[in-house]
């Protein structure tokens, strides 16, 4: 679990030994304010922040030749995909006297540190450059 100003993922992954990873579960909680206008579309924004962070997280790379980014549609910079993104996610709101404040998109800067350490404590690789495509996650 990780805290970032108030807001904290846990989530369960898979590394298998030929270094696949696939996060099952996210689990979100964070604490926005007193007042939540639309509970479902503020549910809707912290899970799409978790597939966003991801999608980040995994695959997403720009590379810059020339002074021109070399990819040039979703075929050379891939998203998350439904069958990678987590089977669960689950967002918990605190209820606090704490004034309203803007949703955004909480739970995707604890992500990667979260996912990364989860890595470690599974396989003991330590994650040194993202996207993750770029790092050996097979272990023994």
């Amino acid at each position: 679990m990780i805290a970032w100003h108030n807001h904290f993922v846990t989530f369960g992954n898979n590394v298998t030994k030929d270094g696949k990873l696939k996060v099952d579960r996210v689990v979100v909680s964070t604490d926005i304010g007193s007042q939540i206008v639309n509970l479902s579309g503020a549910e809707n924004q912290v899970q799409w922040s978790v597939v966003d962070g991801l999608s980040a997280l995994m695959y997403q790379d720009l590379n810059i030749e020339q002074g021109r980014i070399v990819q040039s549609n979703f075929h050379d910079y891939p998203l998350l995909r439904i069958n990678d993104a987590p089977t669960q996610i689950e967002v918990h709101f605190l209820k606090t006297n704490n004034p309203v404040t803007g949703l955004g998109e909480p739970a995707l800067p604890p992500l990667a540190p979260a996912v990364c350490n989860a890595i470690f404590a599974a396989t003991g690789i330590q994650v040194r450059e993202l996207p993750l495509l770029k790092t050996d996650l097979s272990w023994s």
